[in-house]
């Protein structure tokens, strides 16, 4: 892998307070913890760094993700985990500030983050049709919500990644079910997860950082660097995920740095800071 990818890296590296960490591909693959995850946080607990997790997932709570990350060796709170179901619920709060009823095509931690927020679930008078995974989804529901979308309900889509790859084929991701109603409806969702910079904007004021002095990370140029570049932070890609070196030149959103993953990530961090390597 590259020694150094541009004059900028130790400028880079050495001012990050913060890091908005994604999950998948980036801290796990599927089940299995990243080798070296436990030299990553032990760097950035040594060194102060204040981590916030942003996910696109949004069948799971923040307490579930906790729990997941507790499974990997990562001690996180629910105030540092951010969603796009509970981006969305944010989001929710600021356009409905009355609050309503809300047609939710979603599964466990869409439906927590609504009514944690204090909407209605409900198909009667929605205010807004909010898609997001839902591996329960069938006819009644796109109907339902296609239907209340035509009649004035505010489409939001929790993301629209369309989907990624998984042992034996492909997993359908939110996206297909946002383009299953879109077709229907004919007008397009508000978007809130990433590539949207909604996220990582909120992180920002989570980490209580000036935006010079934070970082994304992620595994996906389309999604998380992506975002990055939208929210006008420093991009951190790892190639540990989705993305392959092929895929890089000529990319719309292209990353300030590449590491093949976190603890490469780290190695150069601790030469940056000019800490010895043992």
């Amino acid at each position: 892998m590259h020694k150094h990818l541009n004059e900028n890296e130790s400028e880079i590296l050495s001012r990050i307070k913060g890091l908005i960490l994604d999950l998948d591909g980036v801290l796990h693959v599927g089940p299995r913890p990243i080798e070296g995850l436990e030299t990553f946080m032990n760097f950035t607990y040594r060194r102060s760094i204040r981590n916030v997790y942003v996910t696109n997932n949004s069948t799971m709570t923040p307490e579930a993700l906790c729990e997941r990350l507790s499974g990997f060796g990562i001690q996180a709170s629910e105030t540092q985990i951010i969603t796009s179901a509970t981006a969305t619920a944010r989001y929710l709060t600021e356009v409905f500030p009355e609050r309503g009823e809300v047609f939710l095509v979603g599964e466990e931690g869409l439906y927590q983050a609504v009514k944690d927020a204090g909407f209605k679930i409900g198909d009667t008078s929605p205010v807004a049709v909010v898609v997001g995974m839902d591996r329960r989804i069938d006819y009644q529901k796109i109907s339902a919500a296609s239907t209340a979308i035509l009649n004035g309900a505010r489409f939001v889509a929790c993301n629209v990644d369309s989907g990624a790859p998984k042992e034996g084929g492909i997993a359908p991701g939110a996206g297909s079910m946002v383009a299953a109603i879109q077709a229907v409806v004919q007008t397009p969702p508000v978007e809130i997860g990433k590539p949207e910079p909604r996220m990582f904007l909120e992180a920002v004021q989570r980490l209580a950082l000036e935006s010079e002095e934070c970082a994304a990370v992620g595994d996906r140029l389309d999604i998380d660097i992506a975002a990055a570049h939208l929210a006008d932070l420093p991009s951190i890609l790892v190639l540990s995920g989705m993305t392959r070196p092929e895929m890089i030149e000529g990319s719309l959103y292209p990353p300030d740095l590449i590491y093949e993953d976190i603890v490469e990530m780290v190695n150069r961090w601790e030469i940056s800071l000019g800490v010895p390597k043992l």
